[in-house]
């Protein structure tokens, strides 16, 4: 099956919205990938998996960069972010997503492909 990926990497998800987060990570299971859901607080659950990224869901973009280095010490792993707050069209770019510290950043709503490319893109350059 085209996409599945073959090492069964783990991504930690940080997202507030249950729908969002439950679509997100059925997405990548079915990409074959392992998932982890975080705390509201951004912290992993006590058998957490060794993250090969972290994806979180940003409300408040002014907040982002400190937020993202905090993460990135903690599980020593690439950020995604993902949020409703950036404008459509900042989804792919590289340059605004290093300027918030993460390696990637995908403007709400996304979808599925453009999700499994970002976090495909995200861990290739980790």
């Amino acid at each position: 099956m085209e996409g599945i990926v073959q090492s069964r990497q783990g991504v930690l998800i940080f997202e507030a919205d249950e729908l969002i987060r439950e679509l997100v990570a059925r997405w990548l299971r079915d990409a074959g990938y392992r998932v982890q859901i975080g705390s509201g607080s951004a912290e992993p659950e006590p058998a957490a998996l060794r993250p090969a990224l972290v994806i979180v869901d940003v409300a408040n973009p002014r907040r982002a960069r400190s937020l993202v280095l905090g993460l990135q010490r903690r599980h020593r792993a690439p950020v995604l972010l993902i949020s409703s707050r950036f404008r459509q069209g900042l989804g792919a770019s590289l340059p605004t997503a290093r300027q918030f510290g993460a390696c990637r950043l995908l403007a709400k709503p996304f979808t599925q492909a453009e999700l499994l490319a970002g976090v495909a893109e995200a861990i290739g350059n980790s």
